[in-house]
């Protein structure tokens, strides 16, 4: 059952409703323009370690923020990491044993990027990086300036409940080259919040906002608060992590967010 669940992985990808499939180098994204001709802003949203896909479509999250941004003006383009690399998951995989690191993620970013700079309906000059958990942590990576500044940057970035870890053990370890707004639960125990706010109180270009009550995962739409007991990786290692949404929360987050993007591109 496992093995046919892992090829046939790819059919996951086939199609996704109102969105193109588009060659992003050695991946692959899902584009979901906004209206209008003009050149526009760009998001691009990077998926955690579930992947980008629930039942065939779109994860709930992913999709909810694209339509809001959307309806902002701005065009989304979110990349499949996983899927062209025969992954469906990372979740459940110890560090130690995961294949694709955040950080390997850099050269997905970099891909989306000379993509949607060659578009005439792209403000090249406006390109926003959003990523989630893994995806977060991969767009701290790719900012970093500690570790080679990629051809084309993003003109600033949103990083929901990252690993800061790394990166806060060391005073001025992490130089981001764009300004980096992070959103993190009070109460998460798989990526705690203490090492980003550390970073922020370090680093002046990163924003910190700590939520409340809030767990990993606090701006998905609709799932209850669990504990997973399936990961391996998090604060307690062995006794799993806590997920689930916060509605308030995630309204807070994304007034947070659409006030940074406003402030950062104008």
């Amino acid at each position: 059952m496992f093995l046919a669940a892992f090829f046939t992985a790819p059919a996951l990808a086939d199609q996704v409703s109102g969105a193109e499939k588009v060659p992003l180098g050695g991946v692959f994204g899902w584009w979901l323009p906004a209206p209008g001709g003009e050149p526009r802003p760009a998001v691009i949203g990077l998926h955690g370690c579930n992947g980008l896909y629930a039942r065939g479509e779109l994860n709930a999250r992913e999709r909810g923020l694209a339509e809001l941004l959307r309806g902002r003006g701005f065009h989304v383009l979110l990349p499949d990491s996983f899927t062209p690399r025969g992954l469906r998951e990372l979740c459940t995989i110890p560090m130690a044993q995961r294949t694709l690191r955040a950080a390997d993620r850099r050269t997905d970013i970099q891909g989306a990027l000379d993509w949607l700079a060659a578009r005439p309906d792209v403000d090249r000059s406006r390109i926003v990086v959003i990523g989630w958990s893994h995806g977060g942590s991969a767009v701290l990576a790719a900012l970093n300036h500690r570790i080679g500044v990629q051809p084309l940057q993003a003109r600033a970035a949103v990083a929901f409940y990252p690993g800061c870890s790394a990166y806060a053990r060391t005073e001025g370890s992490y130089l981001p080259v764009a300004p980096l707004l992070i959103l993190i639960g009070a109460l998460d125990d798989w990526t705690p919040p203490a090492p980003c706010v550390e970073l922020g109180k370090w680093t002046p270009k990163v924003k910190v906002e700590v939520f409340p009550g809030s767990y990993h995962g606090f701006d998905h739409p609709s799932t209850r608060v669990r504990v997973r007991t399936d990961v391996p990786n998090g604060v307690k290692r062995g006794e799993g992590v806590t997920v689930g949404s916060n509605p308030k929360a995630r309204e807070q987050a994304y007034s947070t967010l659409l006030e940074f993007l406003e402030r950062e591109l104008r």
